[in-house]
């Protein structure tokens, strides 16, 4: 697993960071 940071205009709102959020990515 690792945290990555994507860009992601509909999640703006949710994260209180314009267009940004982290999220944990599964990698084989």
């Amino acid at each position: 697993m690792e945290t990555v940071e994507i860009f992601d205009p509909a999640l703006c709102c949710e994260t209180g960071v314009y267009g940004y959020h982290r999220i944990k990515k599964e990698v084989d």
